[in-house]
């Protein structure tokens, strides 16, 4: 492809560029200079110049993504896996969706680390989960095992408390009299992620 003609954005962070047979790319500044069109900003005198078509292409497609996935953000944080899907979703092919979450991650617009832990803490104040809930649950938000357990090595959360509290809302009506009350507290409180013996030790205060 042959540059007729190249002009920066209004905010100067976009480098649009047209081809002699009606081409039109969108690219960021910063692809710009690494696919070395930018110096036609700087040097107009310099063009026509022959340009790789393809690579232009797959920098509009990627700062397309970017904007998109932006644009996804402002409903709420998604993780990195969230947001892949939801970029496949839209058309994005994943060479293109991996580069434009490359600009994100390193920008720090995207962080799952932080976000997995932000994630955690919210969930088991919210909803009283245990340990093992909150893995299911932020494994479902696309959150990896490692980052999970990350998250929960520097969550300052306190489960036997946060066992208690969901103890005397199950029991708000009046703590189990019979083995099969306190057999059915002990498995509801399973469910929302404690290991037995922490139902055990806690359910013992009561009796």
């Amino acid at each position: 492809m042959i540059i007729t003609s190249i002009n920066l954005s209004a905010g100067e962070n976009e480098v649009f560029i047209y081809g002699s047979e009606g081409e039109k790319f969108r690219i960021s500044v910063a692809d710009a200079k690494r696919a070395g069109v930018y110096k036609f900003i700087e040097s107009p005198e310099l063009l026509p110049e022959e340009a790789d078509e393809e690579m232009l292409d797959f920098m509009t497609k990627k700062l397309s993504c970017v904007s998109y996935a932006a644009y996804l953000l402002e409903f709420g944080d998604k993780s990195k896996k969230v947001l892949t899907m939801k970029l496949k979703a839209k058309g994005y092919e994943i060479d293109v969706c991996e580069a434009a979450l490359d600009v994100l991650e390193k920008s720090g617009i995207i962080d799952d680390e932080r976000l997995c832990s932000s994630k955690l803490v919210s969930i088991a104040n919210a909803k009283y989960y245990g340990p093992y809930r909150l893995k299911a649950e932020l494994i479902n938000k696309g959150f990896s095992s490692r980052q999970i357990e990350n998250a929960l090595d520097d969550a300052e959360i306190d489960f036997d408390e946060l066992l208690r509290a969901l103890v005397e809302k199950l029991t708000v009506r009046g703590f189990p009299e019979d083995e099969k009350g306190l057999s059915a507290l002990k498995n509801k409180l399973s469910r929302y992620g404690y290991g037995y013996d922490s139902i055990s030790s806690v359910l013992g205060e009561y009796m």
